[in-house]
């Protein structure tokens, strides 16, 4: 049998921004399809003017078929799904009932009627079995419905504003051949309420003929939220906006963009805000007059030379410059000292000056000689001479400069000799020696003998800036002044060492001997053996006699 999805023959709405009409084209008569563009532009118009309540499904109503159990196979009347093929009592179980279901889906009724338009949709299963058929191994969002689906689920899409109440009819009905609605089997009258959801929402239902578990729920479609789904939001990052949306349809700006819409860049940092601008995240472009990587510095008057703005167009002269362009030096003796020989500078006009000179100068910059010494421009006691070029000083001892104003530094001739700290002081300088030398220059060697600097040395040697102590035996250092054991790990088995100032001396027990008590003393060394007896070392202890014929013995 037919299964259909939704009422209504035609559904206008607004799918990815472009006018979609859906329906059964082929209801469309012969003679209708000459007046197919009159049609289409009037429904154009409709769509303009309901557009902002018409929008494509903003959710779906799924139901799902769990379990179901007709054990006896009847029909809502007591009938046999099918007629028996005898006149038993009990229908056959081998022709059972086809079983299908019907969904209808209206507005909120507190009391449910069976009969009249199903105002949110309806939908019909395919004939998913027998008497009885369980669908709980399932997966839990599986799906699809349709006249060939055969798993129990049912589709309704909504175009409106989800209400959350509704009512739904639910009939079990058994497919005949004969009849396009078939028979009834059970009719179930619900209202309820569902929030948009993932989650599934369990119902039981125990009748007369049949028991019947489903569930339903309700999900909002792509690109709507909120708990009617009439939110609309759909991340986009184009010339309209550059945004993701929320789990709750709100839009969030991506990286770089702000503003209602996400439309606006986000300029550079620092960028001024009123004179600055920017059409691309991290750009700072300047509004015209303005200049600057932050846009923040205004354009001057063009030709403005020393002066600056602080409004686009201006041009404030600097200190001492004036003029339209502030290109006038009003402080010319100041920037450029026209006035040469100590001669005196006056600013008169704009780029103008005036040189008052000294005695003995002349011209605009004073820099034509007359008498050049009548001024005694040469400081201490220095003498004059008068040249082509003006005048020279020829200064004293200790003085320096084209005047002799300056005092001569003796420590720049560095007169200190051997590494020596030089030291200014008034009429001359000083040198700080180094040790091993003396002298007003330190160039002169110290004789560090003549300070008896060496203790325990048998002499003292005076060197070229330093000296050498001799020591005696015991005695080390530079000033022979530190006592020097040498009895260091310097006897052997056990020797005693004795410190001497002429050295050191081992002092070596019972059984050994040498400088260092290094050797073994023999038992033969003290010739043991008298009258021509020869000693031999038994390697005990003790010794052996080899004495001549006529003398018998041993010695211990």
């Amino acid at each position: 049998m037919e299964s259909p999805r939704a009422d209504g023959a035609a559904r206008l709405c607004q799918a990815n921004g472009r006018l979609r009409i859906s329906g059964n084209a082929g209801a469309m008569s012969a003679r209708h399809r000459g007046h197919l563009h009159l049609q289409r532009a009037v429904i154009f118009l409709v769509a303009l003017t309901i557009q902002p309540q018409a929008v494509c499904a903003v959710g779906m109503f799924e139901l799902q078929i769990r379990h179901f159990q007709n054990p006896h196979g009847l029909l809502e009347s007591g009938d046999c799904c099918d007629l028996q093929a005898s006149g038993g009592q009990h229908c056959s179980a081998r022709d059972q009932c086809d079983t299908f279901f019907h969904a209808c889906l209206k507005e909120y009724q507190a009391r449910v009627v069976p009969r009249g338009a199903c105002t949110f949709g309806s939908g019909t299963t395919g004939i998913l079995g027998g008497n009885s058929l369980s669908l709980r191994h399932r997966g839990h969002n599986e799906g699809g419905g349709g006249e060939e689906g055969t798993n129990g689920h049912i589709v309704i899409p909504f175009k409106y504003a989800w209400p959350k109440s509704f009512s739904l009819v639910l009939e079990a009905l058994d497919h005949d051949n004969s009849s396009e609605t078939g028979q009834l089997i059970e009719r179930v009258l619900l209202s309820s309420m569902l929030n948009p959801g993932e989650q599934w929402q369990t119902y039981r239902h125990h009748g007369r003929p049949l028991s019947l578990e489903y569930r339903l729920r309700f999900r909002c479609d792509s690109n709507y939220y909120g708990p009617l789904c009439n939110k609309f939001c759909r991340g986009r990052d184009d010339f309209f906006g550059h945004f993701n949306c929320d789990s709750s349809g709100s839009k969030v700006c991506m990286e770089g963009w702000t503003g209602p819409e996400c439309k606006e860049a986000v300029c550079k940092q620092g960028c001024h805000q009123s004179h600055g601008f920017c059409s691309e995240p991290g750009e700072c472009k300047c509004h015209y007059g303005w200049t600057g990587p932050l846009c923040d510095q205004c354009v001057t008057f063009p030709g403005c030379v020393y002066g600056s703005c602080a409004e686009p167009w201006k041009c404030v002269c600097d200190v001492n410059w004036g003029g339209l362009l502030c290109d006038k030096d009003l402080n010319y003796c100041g920037n450029h000292q026209p006035c040469k020989n100590g001669g005196t500078c006056t600013n008169t006009e704009p780029n103008e000056y005036q040189c008052e000179c000294q005695d003995g100068f002349r011209g605009r910059n004073c820099d034509i000689v007359e008498h050049a010494c009548l001024s005694s421009p040469c400081m201490n006691g220095a003498t004059c001479v008068e040249n082509p070029a003006g005048f020279t000083c020829i200064c004293g001892s200790g003085w320096t400069g084209p005047s002799c104003t300056d005092a001569v530094r003796q420590c720049d001739r560095r007169p200190c000799g051997h590494g020596a700290t030089c030291q200014e002081i008034p009429g001359g300088f000083r040198c700080l020696c180094p040790p091993g030398w003396t002298g007003r220059t330190c160039q002169l060697d110290t004789n560090e003998c003549e300070m008896n600097i060496c203790v325990h040395a048998r002499s003292c040697h005076n060197l070229i800036g330093g000296y050498l102590c001799d020591c005696l035996p015991g005695w080390v250092g530079p000033n022979c002044d530190i006592r020097n054991s040498s009895c260091q790990d310097l006897c052997q088995n056990n020797g005693q060492c004795e410190d001497l100032v002429s050295g050191s001396r081992c002092m070596c027990p019972p059984g050994f001997s040498g400088t260092y008590c290094q050797n073994t003393r023999s038992p033969c060394d003290s010739a043991p053996c008298l009258h021509g007896g020869q000693c031999v070392e038994t390697g005990w202890e003790d010794h052996l006699l080899h004495l001549p014929h006529w003398i018998f013995g041993k010695l211990m």
